[in-house]
């Protein structure tokens, strides 16, 4: 079974969790329970937006210092190692008005939201305080705290809304902030990367994280992303002027998936700004959103502008029942897209597919996580031919179900780099979310033979051996070149093998030379041949030369 690079559509990232191979159904609420409880008690007994029932939290016996008032905070800040966890106590209340702390790299700053029914920790400020904690490495954790603002819901200042604007979390490296609460904050709750002369790029992921009731006029954010492509999962978003913002620049990408947007809000639900930056993907999500705050159809989703990589809005559910069709902006529909380069109606490098509109729940792989069939991660790794320990780069890997499942949901990210558990540099590829099954499984690279495994039965985890790909035999060619009874000069070269042939009645004598790849030479009436692999990649020769490849007569120029 032969595959091209159009088998497959690969995502961006995939979710990687230390420790955790497969991935159990996820329980929730109703989804019309969900939209009418608070925004506080929503996500009881449920893995999406945290709480109750998240399994990655952190406790005090984990922490190397546990901490309950601000100077102990900051003292230890300054005397952590990379790997240390700083531990809030489930009882503090600290209030960091006015101060702009930066994480130390390397360390989880943590709290037990979650755990035993406890609400965590409380980061707090009353005043405006433009970027509470500052996150500039990678490798930071920020997990099971909540985040308190001074305004809390609607807010319409008397003035400059940037005097007024208050941030929580601004990530400026691709740190992970999870199972938290954030609420309140004038400007955002988390903001990412950073633009201008000092521009920074952060590949950040938020999950399980309850943000709501940021929602000043003119700024009011959940998330506010202003460069890189960050993953936004599993989080639960109310009451936000937009729960997630795109600055729309160049470098401006994001994926949000699995999330809730409930059904509060004052503008949009998920958008990108103008111009359109680079890449948007919304899939599986669900927008309760219907009617905003002042009483206007919602946008449940605004692409303001056209972006250059494309955006897709798929397998998503709008309680809003007007489907936009082909159509960028109708009357009343969720989803717009304004402000974009091509003129008509139609959608400006925008993709809609198999979303749902209107509250009648749809199929259960649309729209939000809720209760459904057990689910597995599946590994896959590809190795060269003969090779027990080289792992072979710049693969595409790719998986089809038996069963005639819609895919492009549980589509992989494969990654060509170094994994220090496996010691190896090549393509390993991970897909999640998988439905128990039977799928084929396939690996395809320009210089190997495509490679699959056909009708592999798939349980709730899995690592599948390697996709062992052979190197693929370029077709032999022949080149013939002839003076016509005039003497002639030429030299080309082949991208593969080359060696003399005596094909077409071709002669071999010593006026013609091979050096590897190039070839010089000279013919009068009797032609010269040559069998070769690959493409000839460049081709000079006098004027009047005759030249055949594979039987048929080319134009030398052409070559």
């Amino acid at each position: 079974m032969g595959h091209t690079n159009d088998d497959i559509s690969m995502g961006r990232r995939a979710y990687l969790q230390a420790g955790v191979i497969a991935m159990a159904g996820i329980g929730s609420l109703n989804a019309v329970e969900r939209a009418k409880a608070a925004p506080d008690t929503v996500m009881t007994g449920t893995e999406i937006g945290g709480g109750d029932g998240y399994d990655r939290t952190v406790s005090p016996a984990d922490a190397d210092v546990i901490v309950s008032t601000v100077d102990e905070l900051l003292e230890a800040f300054d005397d952590v190692s990379s790997g240390d966890v700083v531990y809030v106590d489930d009882d503090a209340e600290i209030d960091l008005t006015g101060r702009r702390i930066t994480v130390p790299a390397g360390i989880t700053l943590a709290s037990g939201r979650g755990r035993g029914g406890k609400n965590g920790g409380l980061i707090s400020c009353t005043q405006r305080t433009a970027r509470m904690l500052q996150i500039y490495d990678d490798d930071v954790r920020i997990t099971g705290l909540r985040f308190r603002g001074s305004e809390i819901g609607y807010y319409d200042p008397s003035g400059d809304v940037w005097d007024y604007n208050s941030l929580a979390l601004r990530a400026y490296g691709s740190c992970e902030i999870d199972n938290c609460e954030i609420y309140g904050w004038t400007h955002a709750g988390i903001g990412i990367g950073n633009v201008g002369e000092d521009a920074t790029s952060s590949d950040a992921h938020v999950h399980h994280c309850s943000i709501h009731d940021n929602m000043m006029s003119g700024l009011g954010y959940g998330v506010v992303i202003y460069r890189g492509e960050p993953l936004l999962e599993y989080n639960y978003f109310n009451g936000n002027r937009h729960s997630i913002a795109a600055d729309g620049t160049s470098g401006c990408s994001y994926e949000a998936r699995y999330n809730i947007q409930g059904p509060n809000g004052l503008v949009f639900g998920f958008e990108m700004h103008s111009p359109g930056g680079e890449r948007v993907d919304i899939h599986h999500n669900t927008f309760q959103y219907v009617e905003n705050r002042n009483g206007n159809v919602a946008r449940s989703v605004a692409i303001r502008g056209t972006p250059s990589e494309g955006a897709t809005i798929e397998d998503n559910w709008f309680y809003n029942a007007t489907d936009p069709g082909d159509n960028r902006y109708v009357d009343g529909s969720p989803v717009v897209q304004y402000d974009n380069d091509a003129g008509g109606d139609g959608w400006d490098n925008v993709l809609l597919s198999n979303n749902h509109f209107g509250e009648d729940e749809p199929a259960e792989d649309i729209g939000h996580p809720r209760n459904g069939p057990e689910r597995a991660q599946l590994r896959v790794y590809v190795r060269e031919a003969g090779v027990e320990t080289d792992y072979l780069e710049g693969a595409t890997v790719g998986i089809t179900p038996h069963d005639g499942t819609d895919m492009s949901r549980y589509d992989g990210s494969y990654l060509s780099s170094t994994r220090d558990e496996e010691d190896y540099f090549g393509t390993y590829a991970l897909f999640e979310g998988l439905p128990v099954g039977n799928y084929d499984i396939f690996a395809i690279h320009p210089e190997y033979e495509d490679n699959v495994y056909t009708d592999l039965e798939l349980g709730s985890s899995g690592r599948q051996p390697p996709i062992v790909l052979e190197p693929r035999e370029e077709p032999e060619q022949i080149i013939t070149i002839s003076g016509r009874g005039r003497f002639a000069r030429y030299e080309f070269t082949v991208s593969g093998t080359v060696e003399k042939s005596t094909a077409d009645g071709a002669t071999i004598n010593s006026y013609d030379s091979i050096d590897e790849s190039v070839v010089t030479g000279r013919t009068t009436n009797e032609p010269d041949s040559y069998e070769f692999t690959g493409e000839i990649t460049s081709f000079e020769a006098s004027s009047g030369v005759e030249v055949m490849l594979n039987g048929e007569r080319v134009d030398p120029s052409e070559l």
